[in-house]
């Protein structure tokens, strides 16, 4: 019985973690349509060239190519929205706050 219930949260939980992964590449999101650089590789995205000691160049760079609202990757391919337009923070910090969502990291 105990292993009936181990394997049936074993199942569950590979199925829940395959779903999040794969469901990246088969539901289309809104930051799809939005420009950003490629991504170093599948499992970092871009976060290794955005936190990187001397990463200013690369900010300089992408805002150039990209303009002030740009897609990056992040772990294992996630998609983040990465801004430097002021008065789009404003909107997504301040006026309509409400409407985006807050990750898990943004809200510690």
């Amino acid at each position: 019985m105990a292993s009936d219930v181990a394997r049936t949260v074993a199942v569950i939980s590979i199925a829940g973690l395959s779903w999040k992964l794969l469901r990246r590449y088969i539901v289309n999101s809104p930051l799809d349509c939005v420009p950003g650089p490629p991504a170093l590789s599948s499992i970092i995205g871009n976060i290794a060239q955005l936190f990187d000691m001397y990463g200013w160049k690369y900010h300089y760079d992408i805002q150039k190519q990209y303009g002030s609202v740009m897609k990056v990757k992040g772990l294992l391919g996630e998609r983040m929205l990465y801004l430097y337009d002021p008065k789009a923070l404003h909107h997504v910090l301040v006026k309509d706050q409400h409407v985006y969502e807050e990750g898990a990291g943004f809200l510690k």
